[in-house]
């Protein structure tokens, strides 16, 4: 093992991974404004993430280099704000220091495949588990597209995000305005009623038994899986 693979593994800090549209949307905030400090309320103010999920975006940008471990930004944050290829070379250059064992391990990453970006995060190189491997995987090829980075076909195909898949993504957390059912009050279920499934256009299911709440339970998991969502729900 490299000096500079020892290096990296050594810090507690593990490489970007959840939602890619978290990392989309901050990249658009700081072409915007200037930012000096970021935390969990400043990300929370701005809408950046889903609730709980702010300290893992944090967490992101600190392996990136753009905040301090205190959350104050550094210069790398300033080149955000630059247009066109001055933007994608001060970005190229972030992602390939803060991903130096990633590029020295996979080398030609226009001839690499999926597996051996994912392999990487959650082998030797960062020791990430290996759902978060999957969608630190995907972060990365976001942000190397972003810089202008060449990937692979096969990488872009199985692990690129389409613009029309973030918005899927962020869609679970837009405030969409729904008329409560006949007869009840908004926001409140009658006392029997575990959980309730809105259908659109055709009303709704109430799940009153507990054996089939946690029926319901197990396969929303399986299908947010089936469906990439990585976003944590409330229960």
């Amino acid at each position: 093992m490299s000096d500079s693979k020892i290096e990296q593994t050594s810090v507690k800090v593990k490489p970007p991974f959840g939602s890619v549209p978290w990392y989309s949307e901050f990249l658009n905030l700081a072409k915007r404004i200037k930012i000096d400090k970021v935390d969990v309320q400043y990300l929370r103010n701005h809408e950046i993430s889903s609730k709980g999920n702010e300290s893992k975006v944090v967490n992101g940008l600190k392996f990136l280099g753009l905040i301090n471990e205190d959350g104050t930004a550094t210069e790398k944050m300033k080149g955000l704000g630059f247009e066109g290829e001055e933007f994608q070379k001060h970005l190229e250059n972030i992602i390939r220091e803060a991903y130096a064992v990633l590029f020295d391990t996979v080398k030609d990453l226009e001839k690499a495949k999926p597996q051996d970006i994912i392999n990487c995060l959650k082998g030797d190189c960062y020791q990430m588990a290996p759902t978060t491997a999957n969608t630190g995987a995907q972060v990365f090829v976001f942000l190397a597209q972003k810089a202008g980075i060449k990937l692979s076909e096969e990488i872009i195909t199985e692990l690129a995000i389409s613009e029309e898949r973030k918005k899927v993504e962020r869609r679970p957390r837009e405030k969409l305005k729904q008329e409560p059912p006949t007869g009840q009050i908004k926001g409140k279920l009658p006392e029997e009623v575990l959980a309730r499934f809105e259908l659109k256009g055709t009303g709704y299911v109430d799940i009153k038994s507990k054996d089939d709440f946690e029926i319901a339970k197990a396969y929303w998991k399986a299908l947010a899986k089936k469906l990439g969502i990585t976003e944590e729900i409330e229960s």
